[in-house]
């Protein structure tokens, strides 16, 4: 099963690659490298060294079982964890520049840097146009 980390905007949901990521209208999309790292550590280091928040803390896991699936389980759905996008940004911008400073013979987990930096790229590029810059987001992983 492919995970996926997608950004989703409180006000309009999930958000697809922006369309000028795309210029060939191939289909392409983002989120499956981030949300199989598997090696989050290195990238919230990266955060971190920039005093920015880890990106971590802005995964959201609420979505991956629905209602029922919870309930068979016995356990508590987690709460939604919404974050402010200027924090976003600011994280985003951090991991990026540990990343352009990386080797690219130097993966993450199995991903390389550059396939990473895709995922970033675009979760930034989602942030930074919101249409509404007080909205609230999340990285949604499922």
């Amino acid at each position: 099963m492919s995970l996926y980390a997608t950004v989703e905007l409180e006000a309009s949901g999930h958000q697809s690659l922006p369309a000028d990521m795309d210029p060939e209208n191939r289909g392409l999309v983002y989120g499956q490298c981030l949300g199989q790292c598997g090696e989050m550590q290195v990238l919230d280091q990266y955060a971190s060294d920039a005093g920015a928040k880890p990106l971590s803390s802005f995964l959201d896991e609420s979505d991956i079982l629905d209602e029922e699936e919870y309930e068979e389980m016995g356990i508590e759905p987690p709460d939604e964890n919404w974050a402010d996008i200027p924090d976003g940004i600011q994280t985003l911008e951090a991991v990026l520049r540990g990343l352009e400073q990386r080797s690219a013979d130097n993966p993450i987990g199995r991903y390389p840097v550059d396939a990473l930096q895709w995922d970033i790229k675009a979760m930034l590029h989602i942030l930074r146009n919101a249409p509404d810059p007080d909205d609230c987001f999340r990285i949604t992983v499922g």
